[in-house]
């Protein structure tokens, strides 16, 4: 990123007035993930791709044709997690392609970027109303709790009150975890 980015932690960048800077990161720890994969009943098979119960540890990755950073991203996710003995299958598409794989149940994993204004409305992204083929909550994430904030905070004029109410919000989605958070510009 040219010393432009920086690490996200949620759904809302940091330059934003409603950015909570108490969100916390996952750390990188491999250590820590090897346990995690080994304890949930994952072996390593000859290949050096993790296995449980004859599934191997693979996926595939979609990601847009020609947006250099995400090529770059894609490229070191792959590396990461070879690592770990996940296999990651990178499928890049041209943009209408990804648009049209983003229905529930029609890819496995994206990468994408998108941009929020100024004054944050996640309702589009992140209320559950919003999942299936019409909507942009194509990861189907559904959290009654943030689905109420959003609606309360759309409709909200006082900036402290939907200041309040968004810091909830992005406690909340990095608590669940629906999507990894990459980097912010």
């Amino acid at each position: 990123m040219r010393n432009l980015g920086e690490i996200a932690a949620g759904p809302i960048p940091r330059a934003s007035w409603a950015y909570n800077p108490n969100i916390p990161q996952y750390e990188y720890n491999l250590k820590k993930a090897k346990d995690l994969i080994k304890e949930a009943g994952w072996r390593l098979n000859k290949e050096g791709i993790l296995e449980n119960r004859r599934k191997k540890f693979e996926f595939n990755l979609i990601y847009t044709l020609g947006k250099v950073n995400n090529q770059k991203a894609v490229i070191l996710i792959q590396s990461f997690l070879k690592e770990i003995g996940i296999k990651v299958n990178l499928r890049p598409v041209e943009f209408s392609v990804l648009i049209k794989s983003l229905s529930p149940g029609k890819f496995q994993a994206v990468i994408l970027d998108w941009e929020e204004t100024p004054d944050p409305d996640c309702f589009t992204e992140w209320d559950s109303s919003q999942m299936g083929e019409n909507g942009m909550n194509f990861m189907s994430y559904k959290n009654l709790k943030v689905n109420r904030i959003l609606r309360i905070a759309r409709r909200t004029l006082n900036m402290e009150e939907r200041k309040k109410l968004y810091f909830k919000f992005q406690e909340l989605v990095a608590s669940d975890a629906p999507y990894v958070f990459l980097w912010t510009c």
